[in-house]
């Protein structure tokens, strides 16, 4: 079996800046396959994301994070859960960014993606979880939860993203690993995403931050001073994430 080494970038949430420096950080590397694991959007450059994306020189593959589930099903006059004020008038303006290829696009992104690989063996490439796009799990989690969403899944190796920080887990004898966020980071300031060769390995990339930030606040996306703090200068701590989403 032929070997495939692969970029997992989860979570861009339309962070120009890091997704460019991950790209270029690629490009000393022999990629295979580029997985884009959900949510590219929304955020501040989701249009422009998109478009670096399929334009980029690599055999690629995406999946549906629940922002763009939730995307598509309000574009159907349906909703995947009720969103917050400040999220809803995100999307609003994602959408007036948007073309109508990039919509159809992603309206034909699938949920999940399997790849056997040569080395790490089966690969299930999900967004929350193999169930749902929004499902949440931690390292915390109880066992018993983390058994009921992972012990049925026939994959060596299963990656997700969502809470957008990065671990490697072991669940019912397989290993769950988060990619982390390329455009929302958890931690410390960067652009976090996973490289698969010989086994998985997480990644972290610097940009220049206070660029990046100064570009994001330019723009006119809702809430753009607090993205460029909050997702790029002053990220969350991975503790304070893990207490917020741990069940």
């Amino acid at each position: 079996m032929t070997k495939v080494r692969i970029a997992a970038l989860y979570d861009i949430h339309g962070n120009l800046p890091a997704l460019e420096a991950v790209l270029q950080d690629l490009e000393r590397k022999s990629v295979d396959l580029l997985v884009i694991g959900g949510d590219v959007l929304p955020g501040p450059f989701a249009s422009e994301c998109l478009d670096l994306l399929l334009k980029a020189p690599y055999k690629m593959k995406f999946i549906l994070g629940n922002c763009e589930e939730e995307y598509v099903r309000q574009m159907e006059g349906s909703y995947l859960s009720p969103l917050p004020d400040t999220v809803f008038e995100q999307f609003e303006w994602v959408r007036n960014t948007l073309n109508p290829f990039q919509e159809l696009v992603l309206s034909e992104w699938p949920a999940t993606l399997e790849i056997d690989t040569g080395t790490v063996g089966k690969i299930l490439f999900c967004h929350g979880t193999p169930r749902a796009s929004n499902e949440i799990f931690t390292p915390d989690s109880d066992p018993a939860f983390l058994e009921a969403i992972f012990s049925e899944v026939a994959a060596d190796v299963i990656v997700c993203g969502h809470t957008h920080f990065q671990f490697d887990i072991q669940v019912s004898g397989k290993q769950v690993v988060n990619a982390g966020s390329v455009g929302m980071a958890a931690s410390n300031p960067g652009a976090y995403w996973l490289w698969i060769d010989e086994k998985p390995e997480l990644m972290h990339t610097s940009f220049d931050y206070a660029a990046a930030a100064a570009r994001v606040r330019e723009t006119n996306f809702p809430d753009a001073g607090g993205f460029a703090k909050n997702a790029i200068l002053e990220p969350p701590s991975i503790d304070s994430i893990r207490k917020k989403y741990t069940q």
